[in-house]
């Protein structure tokens, strides 16, 4: 505990004979202390913890529960806790008045500029993180009823910078933050072996961007890229077949939504992948200035942005 108290609050000091250590750090999970309705996020006692759930976290369509993955974290300093805060008197004598924050620093190596930008978006959330060990072991903040919680992140204290390359150093990103000043050591816990997930088989999900073009009556064009890649050539978002693409509002497999002139699901008749990233859809015939919304599902994408953007038929 942070601070005495008049009950009698001494614990005993045994330990088991064998007991679970903590390893090494070797990535974290962020997420938000609350979704967006104000329930608390947390991973509930009695759940299973395996590449699956932990998949279908990182891909859920409410972003304010989703969890966003940072993997192979370098020179992780988890809880490095400052100087308790002692109020001196003028005899020498000390009082103590409170525990030290604690700060987590880590690296996230051969990354790009792109990747800084995505992480500062994190700074102003009120979030929290999960970190995991090199046994896989989940670690965050217990309760007594079993469950597991985000360490609390202190508010605007995510901090996120560049590291250039030299002749002996790659570009790197160093990541620091605070823990919020009621998150203290003891109450750390971690989900027990049970645990099994790969990490080679869950990342987090990438943001997808689309162009619209060479619309007509019966067909047009979507080019999906990433964030990533060159100025004059982004990375494609390659490999999505006809089912990928949905209703915007039934969310059908195959179907585009016509937004206007009585609303409906449109049956897609194909999609061919003609150039790396580069889709083109063939319709039925639709009507003049009909306006059809393309959506799409896919694990380990974000197509958000897919319905910021419309196809007009001329």
């Amino acid at each position: 505990m942070s601070n005495c108290t008049c009950a009698k609050s001494a614990q005993n000091l045994g330990s088991p004979v064998c007991e679970e250590k903590m390893k090494y750090a070797q990535g974290i999970i962020i997420v938000a202390m609350t979704d967006d309705a104000g329930t608390a996020n947390f991973i509930a006692n009695g759940t299973t913890i395996n590449s699956g759930t932990v998949t279908t976290k990182l891909n859920l369509a409410d972003a304010s529960q989703r969890w966003f993955l940072i993997k192979n974290i370098k020179n992780a300093v988890i809880a490095d806790r400052g100087e308790d805060v002692n109020e001196t008197f003028d005899d020498g004598s000390a009082k103590f008045i409170e525990e030290g924050v604690a700060t987590t620093n880590f690296i996230i190596a051969s990354q790009s500029p792109t990747m800084v930008g995505k992480l500062k978006s994190h700074r102003c959330n009120k979030n929290g993180f999960y970190f995991y060990d090199k046994d896989g072991k989940l670690f965050g903040i217990k309760d007594t009823a079993g469950n597991l919680y985000p360490i609390a992140i202190e508010d605007e204290t995510w901090s996120v910078k560049a590291s250039y390359p030299t002749a002996t150093t790659g570009y790197n990103i160093p990541v620091t933050f605070k823990w919020r000043k009621d998150m203290v050591d003891e109450n750390l816990g971690y989900w027990d072996n049970t645990v099994n997930w790969s990490l080679s088989t869950v990342t987090s999900i990438l943001d997808v961007n689309v162009v619209v073009s060479n619309e007509t009556a019966t067909g047009f064009t979507l080019t999906l890229t990433s964030d990533y890649g060159a100025v004059n050539s982004a990375s494609p978002i390659e490999g999505l077949v006809i089912t990928n693409f949905i209703s915007s509002v039934t969310s059908t497999a195959s179907k585009i939504r016509r937004t206007n002139n009585t609303p409906a699901d449109v049956s897609i008749t194909s999609v061919t992948e003609s150039a790396d990233g580069v889709y083109d859809f063939v319709i039925p015939s639709a009507t003049s200035g009909d306006i059809l919304q393309p959506a799409a599902s896919k694990s380990g994408f974000d197509f958000t942005n897919l319905l910021d953007v419309t196809v007009v038929i001329p």
